[in-house]
């Protein structure tokens, strides 16, 4: 059964494991090597973890840039050497308590749009050919150079001054936020906290979407495991769902076979008529005629202006083309 599943997985990742860890749980569980996610999501942190299951991470690299939605609480007033509540506090700043709900939400408004961003040391940025995360377990610091990131929606949902430790009126402000690829949340909350002079930290994160990915629609560890022990396959999506705006081109069978060896394929090798109309640079899915998916193909022109499309990443084996 291993050997035919192919697809995505929309995981709800909980708190506690690496997003490497729940990779290795469903190699485990699914009996299957080729596994990998889109976007990591650090150990505290909850929520949707998009996963490729077979040859579907040969897709990969077309999700890569999604934007990610999360709900996040931040703590002002608060350091620590991780920017979440994960790690080791550093300083508590008193000043926190005298921040009013005007200067944050002027604050939080200001960083929305594109602004720099340097990733963390406890991350899974590399730093010559090295994680951070692992040069901060040696007590290691290393400048990193600032990344751009897009900040594309930022709302409020309550402020709330509670205490926290020694502060009597620590403000605690809860907000969901829109960002690109990259984008560290509790960096983003260190640097607010910067900013408002008095230091902030992330005290939660839950991921409520990833790209095409919903919360609402996310399978929990447990609930994939029954579906799997009962022969319920349906928490494994379609890959073509995380690219639905591109086009599905289906191949007559008599031209399945160059598939797998990279042919090129003329538009009499398609049952679509429509494929001589599309142009070139477009890329889109190739299907057998029965609906199962082959490959990802790139339609070209050659030099006499005839259009072909060429197969770039083939999904099935050899005996799946011919069968």
């Amino acid at each position: 059964m291993a050997s035919v599943v192919m697809g995505m997985i929309n995981l709800l990742k909980p708190p506690g494991p690496t997003s490497h860890d729940m990779v290795n749980w469903i190699r485990r569980l699914l009996g299957i090597k080729r596994v990998g996610h889109l976007g990591t999501l650090d150990p505290g942190a909850a929520g949707v973890l998009p996963l490729c299951v077979g040859s579907a991470t040969r897709l990969s690299e077309y999700m890569s840039e999604w934007d990610k939605q999360y709900r996040a609480e931040m703590l002002l007033g608060i350091k620590t050497d991780s920017q979440d509540l994960m790690g080791k506090i550093i300083e508590i700043n008193q000043k926190a308590c005298q921040v009013t709900e005007a200067q944050i939400k002027n604050v939080l408004e200001q960083m929305v749009g594109v602004y720099e961003q340097v990733p963390p040391m406890v991350s899974a940025v590399k730093h010559q050919g090295r994680r951070l995360y692992q040069l901060a377990r040696e007590g290691k610091i290393v400048e990193r150079k600032s990344r751009t990131v897009r900040i594309q929606k930022l709302k409020i949902q309550r402020i709330n001054y509670t205490s926290f430790m020694t502060m009597p009126n620590c403000p605690r402000v809860l907000f969901d936020i829109t960002v690109s690829k990259g984008t560290y949340i509790r960096t983003l909350c260190a640097d607010v906290g910067e900013k408002l002079g008095c230091g902030g930290t992330m005290a939660f994160l839950v991921r409520t979407r990833c790209g095409p990915l919903t919360l609402e629609r996310a399978w929990t560890c447990e609930e994939i495991e029954a579906a799997w022990n009962r022969a319920d396959m349906s928490f494994l999506l379609s890959p073509q769902m995380g690219i639905s705006d591109w086009p599905v081109w289906v191949v007559r069978p008599e031209a399945l076979i160059g598939v797998e060896n990279g042919a090129s394929l003329g538009s009499e090798c398609f049952l679509n008529s429509e494929v001589k109309a599309v142009q070139p640079g477009t890329r889109g899915f190739l299907q057998m005629p029965g609906g199962e998916l082959v490959a990802v193909g790139l339609m070209k022109e050659n030099r006499q202006g005839h259009l072909y499309c060429q197969p770039e990443k083939v999904l099935v084996s050899r005996n799946a083309l011919i069968r």
